[in-house]
């Protein structure tokens, strides 16, 4: 079963396997395709395809699971699983004592998903999501992934970034 790496306490959360029927009645479907080094999640209208495409988010918390995506986006995007943050560590409940965040570490590394392909439009609704530019920045980094490397926006929480620049 496809698998995907959430955020608190380091836990794997599955994506769950979904029949026809099921389908049918989703409010908004997706299917998921495992491949030998990666998993793809996409709508059910979209072709999984290969590459990197469009503006990139990598997540690592709630965003890395297909439905929630959607209930924020109206729709499924891409999404490449895995995806790792290297030279970041996760502190979780960091924001507001509820909210995880990265944390820069020398050695540190994040597992996470990459949300490929979204619009301006869909990365504005992500940074609302995400209480940007209230409780976090958004930075581009470098996020590894079996399809190659890609820069990528990722929401580091606002006191974190304001340390980092220091």
């Amino acid at each position: 079963m496809p698998y995907v790496y959430l955020g608190k306490g380091g836990r794997w959360m599955f994506l769950p396997d979904r029949d026809e029927e099921e389908e049918r009645e989703a409010v908004i479907g997706y299917r998921v395709e495992e491949r030998d080094d990666h998993v793809l999640v996409c709508g059910l209208d979209d072709e999984p395809g290969e590459g990197l495409p469009g503006e990139r988010v990598f997540v690592y918390g709630t965003l890395t699971d297909p439905v929630t995506v959607a209930s924020v986006l109206g729709r499924v995007p891409k999404i490449l699983y895995p995806a790792v943050l290297r030279g970041y560590r996760l502190a979780l409940e960091s924001v507001a004592g509820r909210y995880n965040t990265v944390v820069p570490e020398e050695d540190g590394v994040v597992k996470g998903a990459l949300l490929l392909g979204l619009s301006g439009e869909e990365l504005s609704v992500i940074d609302r999501y995400e209480g940007y530019p209230a409780l976090y920045d958004r930075r581009v980094e470098v996020v590894e992934t079996p399809l190659g490397d890609a820069e990528a926006y990722v929401y580091v929480a606002r006191a974190v970034a304001e340390r980092s620049k220091g």
